[in-house]
């Protein structure tokens, strides 16, 4: 249920950014924060972002992919002089205090966050007549991403009201 749920949740916030977005909405001067933007729709997100102008912070597990994602992204900066392109690999399942640390430091090199885009996650493949009952049912894998999204709101939120 709880997964049905999250994955409704994710599609509505996906619409509502793609349309957001496809309004050739200038993002210049603007602070972009991906959780699992190394790969998948949260790299593509950071390649739009910043054609839009914004600078962007990728926050993910895989250093690796994160170093090719920010030489990926750095091809489509438009104005170097303003743009910044920042990677942090963090695991919030394991040290939820890694997540303050990286706004902390995100924020000190390339400004307030305007937008959250949150993409990180984890989930199980299975084909589905092979899919253990347990997977459909609330695991530890939705109970991780449901507290993964919870504590990036909590976190970037607090930033915000106590900035001013």
């Amino acid at each position: 249920m709880w997964l049905l749920l999250l994955i409704l949740l994710f599609g509505v916030l996906a619409f509502l950014l793609k349309s957001y977005l496809q309004h050739k909405v200038s993002l210049s001067g603007a602070h972009v924060m991906i959780t699992g933007g190394s790969s998948g729709i949260g790299k593509a997100v950071a390649v739009d972002a910043v054609f839009r102008g914004a600078s962007v912070t990728l926050l993910a597990r895989n250093e690796e992919r994160l170093e090719a994602a920010q030489e990926e992204l750095l091809r489509f900066v438009r104005e170097p002089d303003k743009q910044k392109i920042q990677i942090f690999s963090v695991d919030v399942t394991k040290n939820y205090n890694a997540i303050e640390d990286a706004v902390n430091m995100a924020q000190e090199k390339a400004g307030p966050i305007f937008m959250l885009v949150n993409c990180a996650g984890t989930s199980v493949s299975y084909r589905f007549e092979e899919t253990p009952l347990e997977d459909f049912q609330v695991s530890s894998v939705s109970v991780v991403n449901y507290n993964n999204k919870i504590k990036w709101f909590q976190v970037c939120v607090n930033f915000r009201l106590y900035q001013k």
